[in-house]
């Protein structure tokens, strides 16, 4: 800092101002600067972030800007072009630089070349042999029966491939029918033994028209007109909460126009109930109101069902080794007996042995997939 003092006309000398005081800074702290130093320190750090000095800073302080001067000057150097030396300098240079490059290591020993085996010489001429007469003709025949064996190879493998697949996607039921479209996609495997009544033709060649479900008076009277047991809902569950089902309605399709008959094992059954359940709001199982939503059971003994899946969404569902069927929910839904469902309806149907079970209720009004798939493990078979 003296030095540059020096440097500006009018500062005073070195042996006319006091000695500094200097004060130990102990480790791991770093110094506090005040006054001149501190402005000192600031402009170091701001030329060094490439900022010239501004007036006010260099503005009677001659150390700012003697400081400012060598910055300037310091700049000017850079950007001073240098010329390229010539030849003799820089053979010059290198002769001196020279010796003060370390020695290279030792190469490493070179491989002896390999020697001739003993009884063998180079020299001896190997005599070449005379070629055969070799037929470069082409055997058009085997070659067009080799393709098309190959060409008949792979479609067999494709076509068993593609059966695989099919079979091994495909699902398949004995008494339920999915379709898309008005076009039937799984596969049945019906008893040898089995035979289609005329009304079961008849439900099948009619698909879209509602069945013509005749009032009884109790679930007894039904069971009396039908040559099967009919499953029912159990009186309650507890999944996800407690549900309790009421049976309202009790109604039996024959199989011969309108008149009942007792034992008719062509017959179709609807059970109409009202399920009760506590819904809770969000925050916990206190308060909340009772609510009451329909919900219907469809069962049939040897009849094809079919599950129109064309619109909404669906899954194939399996409840335990010997129950297994399809799960459809969406909007809007016609049953069997031409009833419309409004809002969002969950449709489950299930086959058990020879009997065919469907579930249709209302998801909009708490009836969803948990709480059928509960029902049917539940179902009084």
């Amino acid at each position: 800092m003296d030095a540059i003092r020096r440097l500006v006309p009018g500062a005073e000398p070195k042996d006319e101002r006091p000695a500094p005081r200097r004060v130990p800074v102990p480790e791991g702290r770093a110094p506090r600067l005040r006054g001149r130093d501190r402005a000192m320190a600031q402009a170091l750090e701001q030329l060094a972030s490439g900022v010239p000095l501004n007036w006010g800073q260099i503005e009677d302080d001659p150390e700012m800007a003697t400081l400012a001067r060598l910055q300037e000057a310091g700049e000017q150097a850079r950007t001073m072009r240098l010329r390229e030396p010539d030849a003799e300098f820089k053979a010059a240079l290198v002769q001196r630089l020279a010796p003060r490059l370390p020695r290279p290591k030792d190469a490493p020993p070179r491989p002896a070349a390999p020697q001739t085996m003993a009884g063998f010489s180079e020299r001896v001429q190997v005599l070449t042999q005379v070629e055969e007469n070799v037929r470069l003709t082409t055997d058009w025949g085997k070659v067009i029966l080799r393709g098309a064996a190959a060409v008949a190879a792979i479609v067999v493998l494709y076509w068993g491939l593609s059966a695989f697949v099919t079979a091994a996607t495909t699902p398949t039921y004995t008494w339920i029918e999915i379709r898309r479209s008005g076009e039937t996609f799984s596969r049945q495997e019906r008893p040898a033994e089995w035979t289609l009544l005329p009304c079961r033709e008849d439900r099948v060649r009619n698909r879209t028209r509602p069945f013509n479900f005749e009032l009884v008076r109790s679930l007894g009277e039904a069971r009396d007109f039908t040559g099967y047991s009919i499953p029912t809902l159990p009186d309650a569950i507890t999944v996800p909460t407690t549900y309790t089902f009421q049976l309202a309605v009790s109604a039996v399709d024959p199989c011969d126009g309108n008149d009942l008959a007792e034992g008719d094992e062509g017959a179709l059954v609807k059970l109409q109930y009202s399920a009760t359940y506590r819904q809770f709001p969000p925050g916990g199982p206190r308060g909340g109101r009772t609510q009451v939503t329909p919900l219907a059971l469809f069962a049939g003994y040897l009849q094809p069902t079919d599950v129109d899946v064309t619109t909404g969404q669906w899954h194939e569902v399996r409840v335990s080794d010997d129950v297994r069927g399809v799960y459809w929910q969406g909007t809007p839904y016609r049953d069997k007996s031409g009833a419309q469902w409004l809002g969002e309806v969950s449709v489950l149907t299930v086959e058990r042995g020879d009997m065919v079970v469907t579930l249709v209720g209302s998801h909009t009004d708490g009836t969803n997939e948990e709480v059928l798939l509960e029902l049917v493990r539940n179902l009084r078979w």
